[in-house]
């Protein structure tokens, strides 16, 4: 018997607003896990211990030699992880990047994997905010961390449920331990999600980034309200309609579903994907060049019917 939640986190909500049955399946097989959510766990342990070890100190940055070793104390620490080498190298990578991309304000910090509550008629909406910054008040960054090889466009990252889910959240949610919201004064919220697998041309961690204003945040609380009322009922009526869509492929239990599996966009592990088609346009791009130099300096190159000149 699945039981009703009681409270709705806003990865369940994300989960039911677009495949109520994939959320049912989150609530029945709670403990199923991958080696990329134990990566990302592990990165978030990390990330929380350095920068609180940064506002401590009153750094803005953290020296590599420092993030490495705080890398390696948080991986021998975490026995109830599963990550294996591989994870490992890239959890590496992360903490370089980190030491080498990411700067914070010390002073300016608000919360660090801090743990909200937005009060609703039907079941509080609950999360985690991974990182709140703000000295002035009136604008508020929310930093959320994301270990994924795949970096999404700014459109798919606008469109993305975590992104006023996680501003309405901290300018009203209440911290569960005591306190005002976080972004209580704030007039706008920022947004971003940092990528630290991965550093621009200015050595910054990529990210995605929005602003979002206080009316925007009120009209999305006032939908969180109605989607958590509507899950509820989907719970206590025991409905749970199946729709095909991208998160097919990171459904708790596929073969569950009521689905065709012709249907289900089960195209494989995503992050596998991801890192398969980074190393692909890479190569691609190293051959194009290559290829271009060629042509500068034999004037053509020929492949089959195809001429480059």
């Amino acid at each position: 018997m699945i039981a009703v939640p009681e409270r709705f986190s806003q990865t369940l909500l994300a989960t039911a607003d677009r495949c109520p049955h994939s959320a049912m399946l989150s609530r029945k097989y709670p403990d199923v896990r991958s080696h990329a959510m134990d990566r990302g766990t592990a990165f978030h342990r990390f990330a929380e211990r350095a920068i609180t070890l940064l506002v401590t100190e009153n750094e803005e940055f953290m020296p590599y030699e420092v993030a490495k070793d705080l890398m390696n104390v948080v991986l021998e620490e975490s026995s109830d992880l599963v990550v294996p080498a591989s994870e490992q190298d890239r959890l590496r990578i992360m903490a370089y990047h980190f030491a080498e991309g990411f700067m914070v304000s010390p002073t300016g910090v608000l919360g660090i994997e801090k743990k909200v509550s937005l009060p609703t008629p039907h079941g509080p909406v609950t999360g985690r905010i991974d990182l709140a910054v703000g000295a002035a008040g009136k604008v508020v960054t929310i930093t959320d961390w994301k270990t994924s090889m795949a970096v999404p466009s700014q459109d798919e990252f606008e469109g993305a449920f975590q992104l006023p889910a996680y501003a309405v959240l901290a300018m009203f949610g209440e911290p569960d331990d005591g306190g005002v919201p976080l972004a209580a004064r704030a007039e706008q919220i920022v947004v971003e999600q940092l990528y630290p697998m991965y550093l621009n041309s200015d050595r910054v961690i990529v990210g995605r980034r929005k602003a979002l204003l206080r009316q925007e945040l009120e009209d999305h609380r006032d939908y969180l309200h109605r989607l958590v009322k509507h899950v509820k009922g989907q719970f206590e009526n025991r409905e749970w309609p199946a729709v095909a869509g991208s998160q097919c492929a990171i459904c708790a239990a596929p073969d569950e579903c009521p689905l065709p599996a012709a249907l289900q966009e089960t195209i494989g592990d995503p992050e596998d994907l991801a890192a398969r088609w980074l190393l692909t346009d890479q190569a691609a791009k190293k051959d194009w060049k290559e290829l271009r130099a060629l042509v500068k300096e034999e004037g053509s190159v020929s492949c089959g019917d195809l001429v480059f000149e």
